[in-house]
């Protein structure tokens, strides 16, 4: 595939690798997004989506939480969402194919004492994925959601203490293609990943 990769603190370091075009964009600005659909449709038609941008806030309690830490979870991890889901299914719609899909983590299904910014804004997300599969599904376009549960190894850190404990990159990639790839009449809509010596 012809990678077309957005990052709002620049992507440069995505630079050199085979078939990956980088953008600098930031979720949270509908029109910057709306451009980076636009630049990654100008390279071909974009048949597969992955909206990848999060942001973690440091754990507080609800007691202290500034407003603004619980509205910038909120901008990135649920409005950046809805401007990438939005911007992607206008270019899709029309064709009547494509794959939308949306990473989510754990805290996307249950809330969490101290982490209320990341989980009120997470469920937000799956609820849009929810709401666009159900929208878009008969339309030919499939969105999923997908939860992270653990630690993905990086090319920066060392082994981990157990083997393969955390998520390989690869690993997760092969699995998003799967979604990308499966039939209509035999979609997943939702996918949980996570190392197998991960708590659940």
């Amino acid at each position: 595939m012809q990678v077309a990769a957005g990052s709002r603190s620049g992507a440069e370091h995505l630079n050199g690798i085979a078939n990956v075009t980088t953008f600098n964009v930031d979720a949270t600005d509908e029109a910057a997004v709306a451009k980076f659909v636009a630049q990654a449709e100008a390279l071909g038609p974009v048949t597969c989506a992955v909206f990848n941008a999060g942001a973690f806030s440091t754990p507080a309690s609800i007691l202290e939480m500034p407003a603004a830490d619980f509205e910038r979870s909120w901008r990135i991890n649920a409005l950046g969402a809805f401007h990438f889901g939005q911007s992607v299914a206008r270019v899709m719609e029309p064709r009547g194919a494509g794959t939308i899909i949306f990473t989510g983590a754990t805290a996307s299904t249950r809330g969490g004492a101290r982490f209320a910014a990341f989980a009120a804004s997470k469920n937000a997300a799956r609820a849009l994925a929810q709401s666009m599969a159900r929208e878009l599904g008969p339309r030919g376009i499939h969105v999923a959601h997908t939860i992270i549960d653990g630690g993905i190894q990086m090319p920066s850190y060392g082994p981990p203490q157990q083997p393969d404990a955390r998520l390989e990159p690869d690993s997760i990639a092969a699995a998003y293609l799967i979604l990308h790839e499966q039939h209509r009449s035999c979609w997943t809509m939702e996918l949980d990943m996570r190392p197998y010596c991960e708590k659940f």
